[in-house]
């Protein structure tokens, strides 16, 4: 079974997504922020990440690519969108 990361802080957009995927066969693990991301993926390798690229009110997404680049760093062949 696939392993897919989700990163979303708001809880409702998560779940929406979370039962979605579940729904089509996919195991699903999340974080609601970059901390618990980064600890997933020093731990666990998912085979997909679905990463919100803002984390605060500023929408530059500079966040997003900060984190990214740490998951990389675990990761680097796991594909984010």
């Amino acid at each position: 079974m696939k392993k897919v990361l989700i990163l979303e802080e708001e809880d409702s957009i998560r779940s929406f997504v979370v039962i979605n995927l579940k729904r089509a066969g996919y195991e699903v693990a999340t974080a609601s922020n970059p901390q618990e991301t980064v600890d997933f993926v020093r731990r666990n390798c998912p085979q997909l990440i679905l990463m919100d690229m803002n984390y605060s009110n500023t929408t530059t997404g500079e966040e997003g690519l900060e984190l990214l680049a740490k998951v990389r760093i675990f990761w680097p062949a796991v594909p984010v969108i």
